[in-house]
C-alpha cells in the first residue's frame, strides 16, 4: 500500500467515515419518528468524534487528510441534522443560517490564514461551548421538549455569535500582522 493511500486509511480517519455514514441511518430513523434509535446513533456519532483524534495522536497517524477529513465531516453530519429539524421538526431556518454563516467564515478565515501564516484556528473554549449548545438543542428538538428546546436555541444561538466574534478577532489580529509584513517588505524593494 502506497504511503498516500496508507494516510488515508487510518483508524481515525475511518472513524470520521463511519460518522459521515451514520447520517444516512439518523434521517432515516428521525424521519420515522423512532427518536431514540436517532438519538443512540448519533451518541455513536459523537463517541467516533472523540475518538479519532485521540487515535489519530495515540497512534502517529496524523494526517492531512484527516484534519481536513474531521471537521468537514462534523459540519455535513450537524449540517443536514439542522436542515432536517429545520424541515420537519420546527428549528428555525434563523438558526441554521447563523451556524452556515459562522462555520463558512471561521473556514474562509482559516484556509486565508493557512495560506498566509500557516496557521490554523485552534477550537477555542466559546467554540467547544457553541458545539455542546448545537448538540443540546438537536437533542431537545429531536425530542420535542418544550419550552427548553427554546430556551437551549437561543443560548445556543448568542454562543455561536460569541464564539464567531472571537475567532474574527483572531484572525483581524493575524490579518494585521500580515498587512504588515507585506507592507514592510513591499518598501524594502
Amino acid at each position: 500500500m502506497s504511503k498516500e493511500v496508507s494516510q488515508v486509511f487510518t483508524l481515525a480517519n475511518l472513524l470520521s467515515m463511519l460518522r459521515a455514514f451514520l447520517l444516512v441511518p439518523i434521517i432515516i430513523a428521525l424521519h420515522n419518528g423512532q427518536n431514540a434509535l436517532a438519538l443512540i446513533i448519533m451518541t455513536i456519532g459523537a463517541i467516533t468524534d472523540l475518538l479519532d483524534g485521540y487515535v489519530a495522536r495515540h497512534f502517529n497517524t496524523v494526517s492531512p487528510f484527516g484534519k481536513v477529513l474531521d471537521p468537514t465531516t462534523d459540519k455535513m453530519v450537524i449540517g443536514t441534522i439542522l436542515i432536517y429539524l429545520c424541515a420537519f421538526r420546527g428549528l428555525p431556518w434563523w438558526f441554521f443560517m447563523i451556524l452556515l454563516f459562522r462555520d463558512s467564515s471561521i473556514m474562509a478565515s482559516s484556509a486565508y490564514l493557512m495560506n498566509a501564516h500557516s496557521k490554523a484556528f485552534q477550537a477555542n473554549f466559546s467554540g467547544k461551548v457553541s458545539v455542546n449548545f448545537i448538540a443540546l438543542t438537536v437533542i431537545l428538538f429531536v425530542l420535542d421538549l418544550d419550552p427548553y428546546k427554546t430556551y437551549v436555541m437561543w443560548i445556543a444561538a448568542a454562543v455561536m455569535v460569541l464564539s464567531w466574534l472571537r475567532y474574527m478577532r483572531v484572525f483581524y489580529i493575524y490579518l494585521k500582522i500580515h498587512l504588515r509584513r507585506k507592507a514592510g517588505s513591499s518598501q524594502n524593494v
